[in-house]
């Protein structure tokens, strides 16, 4: 199987030439500086070999930007929308950085170092004549790091490029406790006023879907015609972030706006509920949203906060963690913990009715002293 070499170099330091054998593989020979890595290595190798999913010569071959280029072209050209070109944004922060490494090359440490340049990178926002400098945020960076961890994933499970996702042995930054902006009732009239008074058709139903449903925004934006089902009043999100489907409630005054779009389309016909003007891809609906959000003076308010609105709303009207879960597409029950509070004082309101109304007339001291 596998030999370790010691030899040194013109200098006289120690370098330790590792050579494997393994039937049906190339021979494998590789140098290193330190013996345990190159122990580790032989280790590792011929685990792979055992297991049937060594790929070194494959990882030999391709760089990062070999792996990205594909992992782009395959699924993040078709259809064109917020989420797809916000990582290929961050993609391509990666193969600025580290595009020329080849995959054989790539270590848990080198993505790790990657990251901590990330976060400490200086940020400018703001206008040309007036830039704040900031840093990107804990969360921010995380994205980074699941962008390029699907591009691994991809390389390893489809192109069999890598015998292993690198990423998954880099720790991720702790990011503080998720917000759970929630919107009042006197808030959410005056969003509903300004989007109404708004000139741009998609932006009172995809607020009202966003409040209702509690979908993501590329959820919605990615809605077809085929997933609006007007007889039973319901829309199926396809492209979710989690990739399962999921069926949905539609929310009733919504539903006249949807059967005007599709009779009397503003622009063109096409398979999307809410698409651009050409028709082959969905409207990128945030311009119009940061403008209807700051009319109606919703400070410190995103889109994704309608989420958590709704998610509030069905937590006290009393659904369950697990049906707040299902509603919103979420695998575990981990993300919807922050609302159990408000489920919590449902539960007890429901104790407290059910004590008041059956055991109003017992007396509950005179019993225990029979």
């Amino acid at each position: 199987m596998g030999s370790l070499i010691e030899r040194y170099d013109k200098n006289g330091n120690s370098r330790w030439l590792v050579k494997i054998r393994k039937k049906g593989y190339k021979l494998v020979c590789k140098t290193f500086r330190r013996k345990t890595d190159a122990l580790n290595f032989m280790r590792d190798t011929e685990s792979d070999m055992d297991r049937g999913i060594f790929k070194y010569y494959e990882a030999t071959k391709h760089t990062i930007a070999d792996m990205i280029n594909k992992y782009e072209k395959q699924y993040l050209n078709v259809p064109a929308n917020d989420y797809h070109r916000a990582s290929k944004n961050m993609l391509d922060w990666w193969k600025d950085k580290i595009d020329y490494l080849y995959l054989s090359a790539v270590t848990p440490a080198i993505l790790a170092e990657q990251l901590q340049v990330l976060r400490n990178e200086d940020i400018h926002k703001g206008s040309p004549n007036n830039k704040n400098i900031t840093k990107r945020t804990p969360a921010t960076v995380n994205r980074y790091y699941a962008a390029l961890s699907v591009a691994f994933s991809k390389c390893y499970e489809e192109y069999e490029w890598i015998s292993e996702n690198p990423m998954k042995k880099v720790k991720k930054l702790r990011e503080p406790k998720g917000r759970t902006r929630m919107l009042s009732d006197e808030e959410i009239k005056k969003l509903l006023h300004s989007c109404k008074l708004n000139q741009n058709p998609y932006i009172l139903p995809v607020v009202c879907i966003g409040l209702f449903t509690g979908a993501r925004l590329n959820e919605i934006m990615s809605l077809t015609w085929q997933d609006v089902n007007f007889s039973r009043e319901t829309l199926t999100y396809k492209d979710t972030k989690n990739g399962e489907t999921r069926t949905v409630s539609l929310f009733k005054p919504v539903i006249p706006l949807l059967i005007q779009l599709k009779e009397n389309p503003p622009k063109i016909k096409s398979e999307y509920v809410f698409p651009r003007r050409d028709g082959k891809a969905p409207f990128s609906i945030r311009k119009i949203w940061n403008e209807v959000r700051n009319e109606a003076l919703l400070n410190d308010f995103r889109f994704h906060d309608l989420r958590h609105s709704a998610a509030s709303f069905l937590a006290m009207d009393g659904a369950n963690l697990i049906e707040i879960a299902e509603i919103l597409g979420h695998k575990t029950l981990a993300m919807v913990k922050r609302y159990s509070h408000l489920t919590t004082e449902h539960t007890l309101q429901v104790l407290r009715d059910m004590n008041m109304n059956k055991y109003k007339n017992f007396d509950l001291l005179n019993i225990m002293q029979m």
